[in-house]
């Protein structure tokens, strides 16, 4: 009884995590591919979510956006992230802007 509660619990967080994945991460990082505005950009001391394959969703790192790389196109391609131990370097590809006001 104890297990198939456990797995019925696993089940539904992981549908849960998939699902605001798909939903709400996925929806994120398209507003930065479609038509970027300055509002939808990365600016200095946003707050924001490193994406990592090896972590589940809820391990996920935040980080504070500390300085702004861009390509020779003049296009935001990646942002240093100081994080709670130190400054890194990480694609746009793989951060997910929170909608947190500064």
């Amino acid at each position: 009884m104890l297990i198939k509660q456990f797995n019925y619990r696993e089940r539904l967080l992981n549908n849960f995590w998939r699902q605001w994945r798909k939903d709400y991460l996925l929806n994120l990082k398209s507003v930065h591919i479609v038509n970027p505005t300055k509002e939808t950009e990365f600016k200095i001391n946003d707050i924001i979510l490193i994406h990592d394959d090896r972590l589940p969703r809820s391990l996920w790192k935040l980080g504070k956006v500390v300085e702004i790389l861009t390509g020779r196109d003049k296009k935001v391609r990646a942002c240093a992230i100081k994080t709670e131990n130190s400054i890194i370097k990480r694609p746009v590809q793989l951060l997910h802007n929170l909608e947190i006001p500064n």
